[in-house]
């Protein structure tokens, strides 16, 4: 680690214990030296373990725009040789953090900011993210290893981004391959309760969601099959119509003759 590294560090630590220790600070400078990886490593942690400990804490990372931060550390470390997987793995529990508001029952942050926040990861495509990232350090891609803790923490951020997200979003995670991410961790790490529970959780949520898709889209085909059905007898029967009016012109003609 360079001299200006360790720098960067340990001015970051000294903002993470100031007491009482300031969110919004901590993701100032962490944005301030974004080209840091190492600074990005502990500041992400750093907020996301005040977010777990304090569900207000939440709220002021909204404010200090967490999850924009989080996507911009990713692109910029997530392949880091040193430090990229807890960057992605601390990543990836904030967006859990973020998303598992939906269903807090904390008094200490408001309802419309629970709101706010559900809201905000939704509009941010982290699905998407999460599911690239558990790939990556899945063991299947040259270079980068298979990290437990990434699964874990990308099966319940997964999760908890479906849980209260309408059918459209679920079914944009199914077509980008959550049900088969899941089923790829349920094999993988079997014996792994810790990621077990959040990957058996995450994957019967998405299957359930997939049935429910695939019934939707049958109903529909088969209105749309009726509809047709509909307007060709409709047709049909206009055709007769038409004709059975010309022959009994046809006949009106002969008489009058």
């Amino acid at each position: 680690m360079s001299t200006n590294i360790k720098k960067t560090v340990k001015e970051l630590t000294s903002i993470i214990d100031a007491r009482p220790p300031n969110i919004a600070n901590i993701l100032i400078y962490v944005r301030e030296h974004i080209d840091d990886a190492h600074v990005c490593e502990r500041g992400v942690q750093a907020a996301w373990n005040l977010m777990f400990y304090e569900a207000s804490n939440k709220k002021r990372a909204l404010d200090a725009e967490i999850i924009e931060l989080c996507k911009e550390t990713l692109v910029l470390h997530a392949r880091h040789k040193q430090v990229g997987r807890p960057i992605v793995r601390n990543a990836l529990f904030v967006f859990k953090e973020m998303a598992n508001v939906c269903e807090s029952t904390s008094e200490k942050i408001k309802a419309t900011h629970k709101k706010q926040i559900f809201d905000r990861c939704m509009e941010m495509g982290l699905s998407n993210i999460i599911i690239d990232y558990l790939k990556l350090y899945s063991g299947t891609v040259g270079g980068y290893v298979f990290d437990p803790k990434i699964q874990e923490a990308g099966a319940a951020s997964l999760g908890w981004c479906c849980l209260k997200a309408t059918k459209d979003y679920k079914a944009k995670v199914i077509a980008y391959g959550g049900v088969e991410r899941m089923e790829f961790i349920l094999k993988t790490c079997s014996k792994n309760p810790h990621i077990l529970r959040y990957a058996k959780w995450t994957f019967n949520m998405l299957l359930e969601a997939k049935e429910e898709y695939e019934r939707d889209m049958l109903i529909e085909r088969e209105r749309i099959e009726r509809q047709k059905m509909i307007l060709k007898m409709a047709k049909g029967a206009k055709l007769n119509d038409g004709k059975k009016k010309k022959k009994k012109k046809a006949m009106f003609t002969e008489v009058d003759d």
